[in-house]
């Protein structure tokens, strides 16, 4: 059963992003975007509404999955947003936000997480 969750994946490493993508694929997810950047991110929010999206949490590089979040919010959006991060330390950029988030380590992250969220998403 295909998902037209609206989805937006964030990372700046094309391995990680094209991991990202098939996972989402295997969990039945069709609309799929992808980023390598925050002003990449940007451009994509402009243009779509996103329901879930998978942000990359890595401080000093082109992405901080925080900024992305807060922009989406300040955008009228409201999607779910999943950080990932595979150094668990990157948590604490996202601490004190105000938004909920859901915190995973890249390297565990996996279809039946990503399938349980959307079960949640969807009821």
């Amino acid at each position: 059963m295909s998902k037209k969750i609206n989805t937006l994946i964030v990372d700046d490493e094309y391995a990680w992003r094209f991991d990202l993508n098939k996972l989402a694929e295997k969990a039945g997810i069709t609309k799929i975007s992808q980023a390598s950047s925050e002003n990449e991110a940007d451009y994509f929010m402009k243009k779509n509404n996103y329901q879930l999206m998978l942000l990359d949490t890595q401080y000093g590089s082109t992405i901080m999955g925080p900024n992305i979040a807060k922009k989406a919010f300040e955008n009228r959006q409201s999607p779910k947003i999943i950080a990932l991060s595979a150094n668990a330390d990157n948590e604490k950029f996202w601490k004190n936000q105000d938004f909920d988030y859901e915190f995973f380590d890249k390297q565990k992250f996996n279809v039946e997480n990503l399938k349980s969220i959307l079960e949640e998403m969807v009821k």
